[in-house]
């Protein structure tokens, strides 16, 4: 804000903390959160900001979603710092603690906090259930209690399910890379949003105006296309190796938000045939949460199948990845 350069050395400390080490190494790399903050607060970069964002956009459905909204995040976390302190005193209360374990532990088994459980506070608009949790903060009065013990639940059952689920996720660029992460996040983050997103903005006429439940309504609308049309790429995966680096790019394009959309329609779907603890006994079987959905979907007769040779090729990933 004073306008002055940070060093090389400044900012790799700031790379190297905690909670922004782990998105520096696995999501955004060096330079990402560097731009941001540099455009959020340093007066004679302000005038930047709309192209540094456009230049982000162009990068990926993430940033095209969320870097508006990140970066504003920023600029009033500044004016929120007496919130951001409650707001941390709130969720390492033990109360809320019990709260966060009971709401997770409605979908998978033995959802305990214990000696090994941490987490990383930081400024930024989004979460994370890595080990450990990140937890981003920018203006916290704008969300309920509720909808803070629920997201916390949220990355909690990331963090327990990551540690457990039996599956052997292929290296960056090796074969089945990218559509075994496609995959693994729709199972992840469809089962997850139960926990937050089904109970608070799904369905709930107090915060049907929020941002992120205009968001889950629209999407839910055309989810139903996106799972036809997924099922018509992973038939033509299932038989056509040449093209495979291509069907699975075309996969994690049409699956976007990491999965959380289409999860969240098939854990939903899952939910309203086979109820809540169907779903828990899905919490580390990524491949069967394909199979059970599939199967609510004929029984609900409102929601599109998997065609024999989909299921056929989730098998021989399943084979190949999976072990129980």
């Amino acid at each position: 804000k004073s306008d002055k350069s940070q060093s090389e050395d400044d900012w790799n400390r700031f790379n190297n903390s905690p909670g922004y080490d782990v998105l520096t190494k696995l999501e955004f790399g060096k330079n990402y959160l560097r731009d941001i903050i540099t455009v959020a607060f340093k007066p004679s970069e302000q005038k930047s900001e709309s192209e540094v964002k456009n230049r982000y956009k162009k990068q990926g459905n993430y940033y095209r979603l969320f870097i508006d909204e990140t970066v504003n995040g920023l600029k009033s976390a500044d004016s929120c710092r007496e919130s951001v302190m409650k707001f941390v005193k709130m969720i390492t209360d033990s109360k809320t603690l019990d709260k966060v374990k009971e709401e997770t532990g409605k979908y998978i088994d033995d959802a305990v906090i214990d000696s090994s459980f941490a987490v990383n506070f930081i400024v930024f608009s989004d979460s994370r259930g890595y080990d450990p949790i990140i937890i981003g903060i920018t203006d916290p009065d704008k969300s309920t209690e509720e909808e803070h013990i629920l997201l916390v639940a949220h990355e909690l059952f990331h963090n327990l399910r990551n540690k457990r689920v039996k599956l052997q996720l292929p290296e960056r660029g090796e074969p089945d890379s990218r559509i075994m992460n496609t995959i693994n996040s729709i199972h992840n983050e469809g089962i997850a949003d139960m926990i937050n997103v089904h109970k608070l903005y799904a369905d709930n006429p107090e915060l049907i105006n929020k941002i992120e439940s205009q968001r889950v309504i629209k999407e839910q609308k055309y989810q139903k296309s996106v799972i036809s049309a997924f099922d018509i790429i992973l038939s033509e995966l299932s038989v056509n190796k040449e093209s495979a680096d291509e069907l699975e790019g075309m996969a994690s394009s049409l699956i976007t938000r990491s999965g959380h959309p289409a999860g969240y329609f098939m854990a939903k779907t899952i939910n309203e045939v086979y109820g809540e603890k169907e779903l828990k006994r899905l919490a580390l079987k990524p491949f069967e949460f394909f199979y059970v959905y599939n199967n609510a979907a004929k029984k609900s007769g409102s929601a599109p199948g998997f065609s024999n040779e989909t299921l056929s090729y989730l098998k021989r990933l399943e084979a190949k990845y999976f072990r129980e």
